[in-house]
């Protein structure tokens, strides 16, 4: 189920990106990071997305989760990243 996987995952990394601030570790491009948490936290706390809907949310918002990605210093890099490609496809 897309809308289930798609949600998961993307809860994922927000809770990464939190996790890792609070370590202290800041991105240069920390304004977009908070920027793109606050946003997709926002439309999936408010709507329920069927398959469809979420592949559409997905694609609309493909930037704002690709940039909470960890960078490739994160030891789950290439499988979060893999994981990305494949919900976008």
């Amino acid at each position: 189920m897309f809308s289930r996987d798609a949600r998961r995952f993307i809860v994922k990394l927000i809770r990464i990106q939190k996790k890792l601030s609070k370590k202290g570790y800041i991105r240069t491009d920390q304004p977009a990071v908070s920027e793109s948490i606050n946003h997709l936290t926002r439309y999936l706390t408010y709507y329920r997305y069927n398959d469809e809907q979420m592949k559409s949310f997905f694609r609309r918002n493909r930037e704002r989760i690709r940039i909470l990605i960890p960078h490739r210093n994160y030891p789950g890099y290439k499988k979060l990243l893999n994981e990305f490609y494949q919900l976008l496809a």
